[in-house]
C-alpha cells in the first residue's frame, strides 16, 4: 500500500498525516526518554554476555538471511540491542515494583 492509497482509505489529507506521524514520533522520544532517565536512576545495566546471548538467538532465528546475519556484527546494532535489553529490564523493573 502505498501513502496515496493509505490516505484514501483513512480519509485523511497528507497534512494530517504528516501531523499526526509527527505526533507519534515525538511520543516515542519522549517515552525513550524517560525509560533511558529511569534505567540510569535505577542502575540497570546489561552486560556484554547478555548482549552476546541476544545476539546469538538472533543469529539463530535469522540464520537462513545472510544479508541480516552480518548486520547484526555491526557496532551501531549491538549497541540499539543492549539499549532494547536495558529498556526491558527497565519495564520489567517497574512492572515488578507495581505489582
Amino acid at each position: 500500500m502505498d501513502l496515496e492509497q493509505y490516505l484514501t482509505e483513512t480519509k485523511k489529507t497528507e497534512k494530517e498525516w504528516q501531523e499526526e506521524a509527527h505526533q507519534v514520533a515525538e511520543n516515542r522520544v519522549k517515552a525513550s526518554l524517560v525509560l533511558q532517565t529511569l534505567a540510569e536512576e535505577l542502575k540497570i545495566t546489561v552486560s556484554e554476555a547478555e548482549v552476546s546471548q541476544k545476539l546469538a538467538e538472533l543469529k539463530k532465528v535469522y540464520q537462513k538471511d545472510e544479508n541480516l546475519t552480518k548486520q547484526l556484527d555491526d557496532p551501531r546494532v549491538q549497541a540499539d540491542i543492549k539499549n532494547r535489553l536495558r529498556i526491558e529490564k527497565t519495564l520489567e523493573a517497574l512492572v515488578k515494583a507495581n505489582a
